[in-house]
């Protein structure tokens, strides 16, 4: 057939393109068809997927929800606790320390919930070398360090150790990392050994941090100067039969030992210096500059246990005359 068709004079119109006209006008609605159905299946694919996404991303906020909700239960220093504040401390920074970890706060003064006379109080905060009026055996009385330190230390810590009276122990700062520093103070051992749980720390006394709180320990510091006495005493009179075999092997050790650190040590130095010898100049002056600083934070730890001894000493002496004077 010649194309493009032609109008038949006799005929009229050729009826043959209108029939393919309509075929492909026909093809083409179904195809139109087929595309927009396959469009409505993908917006409902889509619509089901944000669906579940929506729906998994709202339980995963739930469920972290829950979980902070839980941590922050756990975190809470003084959940639980009724606390009161005397007119002398520090009320406003004691009220938010307090509130913020979960304890109920009344003061001396106007608007608080609760006074001094209220049942149910766990604590009673005072800056006073004495407590007013007549004590409550119901509550403790803690001097204000007491709320600060706990809160430091995420955990509540005994009442003997900030009792009204009491020296109060040092303020440790919880920025400082003591480890690092190459000085762990006595009181943070001792605060590391109670988060730990220690079992035998609560077997022991306030005083081994606070050593003029009680006077309990007096007694146990006789008994421990009595028996050191009385093992002193024997081992003179053992030492008396010892043969003298014995004390050189004892001198010989010593010596052997003595001269084995001391070789240790200058091996060490010796390899420092050859380390040293291979470095450029401005390695060399950052080594220097490192060990000088080393070196220095040495010296001021051990003034810093020196001091310590000294003090512990000044102590132990103090004790030891006023048991004898009680005696």
């Amino acid at each position: 057939m010649p194309y493009p068709p032609k109008m038949d004079p006799i005929g009229g119109k050729d009826d043959q393109p209108d029939v393919e006209a309509d075929r492909a006008h026909h093809v083409q609605e179904n195809i139109a068809q087929i595309l927009k159905k396959q469009e409505a299946d993908e917006d409902d694919d889509d619509d089901s997927e944000n669906d579940d996404e929506e729906e998994l991303q709202m339980e995963e906020e739930e469920t972290q929800q829950a979980k902070d909700g839980t941590e922050g239960k756990e975190k809470l220093v003084f959940s639980g606790l009724k606390v009161f504040l005397g007119r002398e401390t520090p009320v406003s920074a004691l009220e938010f320390v307090l509130r913020a970890q979960g304890a109920k706060v009344g003061w001396d003064g106007e608007n608080s919930p609760f006074t001094s006379d209220e049942r149910g109080l766990t604590h009673w905060v005072i800056d006073r070398p004495a407590i007013p009026g007549k004590r409550r055996m119901d509550l403790e009385y803690v001097q204000p360090q007491w709320v600060f330190d706990s809160v430091n230390n995420s955990t509540l810590l005994p009442t003997s150790i900030y009792g009204i009276g009491v020296t109060l122990p040092p303020h440790l700062s919880p920025f400082v990392d003591d480890v690092a520093e190459g000085y762990v103070p006595k009181y943070k051992a001792y605060l590391q050994r109670l988060k730990d749980g220690d079992p035998e720390l609560f077997k022991e006394t306030a005083l081994a941090v606070n050593d003029d709180s009680e006077e309990d320990m007096d007694d146990l510091d006789n008994d421990d100067d009595n028996s050191q006495k009385e093992e002193a005493e024997s081992k003179h009179e053992d030492g008396s039969s010892d043969s003298e075999d014995e004390d050189e092997d004892e001198e010989m050790e010593e010596d052997l030992a003595k001269d084995m650190a001391e070789m240790k040590e200058e091996g060490k130095k010796q390899s420092e210096e050859l380390a040293k010898l291979m470095m450029s100049r401005k390695k060399r002056n950052l080594y220097e500059r490192m060990v000088h600083g080393k070196n220095r934070k040495s010296d001021q730890v051990r003034k810093l246990e020196e001091r310590r001894d000294a003090i512990e000493t000044k102590k132990a002496k103090k004790r030891r005359a006023r048991s004898e004077t009680n005696q």
